[in-house]
């Protein structure tokens, strides 16, 4: 508590500044939610209204080594007192893939945005049950100022699991769908390809929610073996909250892979019900789900959104063999049917992005 009070005496000791923008992430350095706003950022404080006035500040873990210096964006180190000295005077704070952010904290004179990570299938927030977690993310959640969700569709369920006023909801879709719905026909025209299929299987976390160890047949030798049989790479990208998974030789550990990058190079994505399955889809990455644990896992989060996996925009078979999924997959059986067209991802998020923050610099 002293460490608050202090740290807001001392952000009123330095002029809030309009010409200066923050960015940070939580953990999420190479994900496209984080570069490709810092792209949009850099382009909007590029435009003639901005030019020479406005500046970018990316707070990172590691400053990367660049010959393309940017004019209006600088990347700083976190934890330094550089960092902190501009983080304070921001007129706009922007926080990626983070709930529990400390400069959302004590940056409590900026416009604080929060650009969401998931767009999620299982319940969350007071939707999923009053527990302590839920209770600490709806606590952070009254520092924001700005909460950016995947389309108009969702507003409903933010509002509802978060508590959220509707104006505090800014449904201009995600900055990853954007690119990867603008990237989409470079897999279709690469011409790398050959024979050996790319499958990356990327579940939701278990950690916290269920016992069972469901990954236990990625490190058998019968799985190595079929993998190695029909030539597939098989990548498996674990949820960072459930950390390293020990697997067999012949499965390639995608934990430090950017997922979205990889998806536009792989045959199939499998999962369950993680948000990528909307990545995939925005992507044009054909996907099937794996769930060997779905029952259990329902009853523990409380359930799903729109009867998932049958509903109005998503429709897809629920596989518990892993074999049985790959054997399918040979025939173009039990694939996820997505409506792209449904609206139910927001695909242009630079425009709407663009009008939130120059709305908040003119106010």
């Amino acid at each position: 508590m002293l460490s608050k009070i202090f740290v807001i005496l001392l952000s009123l000791m330095f002029r809030k500044s309009k010409d200066i923008i923050s960015i940070a992430t939580s953990g999420a350095e190479n994900s496209i939610d984080f570069t490709h706003t810092i792209m949009v950022l850099e382009k909007i404080a590029s435009a003639q209204d901005h030019k020479n006035n406005l500046t970018v500040f990316v707070h990172c873990n590691y400053v990367p080594k660049t010959d393309n210096a940017s004019e209006v964006v600088r990347f700083l180190e976190k934890g330094t007192l550089k960092s902190a000295y501009y983080l304070l005077r921001s007129s706009i704070y922007i926080i990626t893939h983070g709930v529990r952010d400390a400069g959302a904290v004590f940056n409590f004179r900026s416009k604080i945005i929060n650009i969401w990570h998931g767009a999620p299938i299982k319940k969350i927030g007071l939707d999923s049950g009053l527990s302590e977690a839920n209770l600490r993310t709806i606590s952070m959640t009254k520092l924001w100022d700005f909460f950016v969700v995947p389309s108009v569709y969702w507003r409903s369920q933010f509002k509802r699991a978060y508590g959220f006023p509707e104006n505090k909801i800014v449904d201009i879709g995600y900055p990853r769908h954007e690119y990867l719905n603008n990237h989409r026909r470079l897999k279709r025209s690469s011409a790398h390809y050959s024979s050996r299929k790319k499958i990356i299987y990327a579940p939701t976390y278990r950690a916290g929610i269920v016992d069972g160890d469901i990954f236990k047949i990625f490190r058998t030798a019968q799985f190595e073996s079929y993998i190695k049989k029909n030539n597939i790479e098989f990548i498996f990208k674990s949820h960072p909250l459930d950390g390293l998974v020990e697997l067999s030789d012949g499965v390639v550990d995608g934990s430090t892979r950017c997922l979205e990058f990889e998806l536009l190079s792989c045959d199939l994505l499998i999962s369950d019900c993680s948000s990528v399955i909307y990545d995939a889809a925005v992507a044009g990455v054909e996907t099937m789900l794996f769930f060997p644990d779905f029952e259990e896992f329902r009853e523990v989060v409380g359930g799903f959104y729109n009867d998932f996996p049958h509903s109005e925009f998503l429709n897809g078979n629920m596989y518990r063999d892993i074999f049985v999924l790959l054997e399918d997959y040979k025939n173009k059986v039990g694939l996820v049917d997505f409506d792209l067209n449904s609206g139910y991802l927001g695909l242009d998020f630079s425009q709407g992005f663009e009008c939130l923050i120059n709305e908040i610099l003119n106010d």
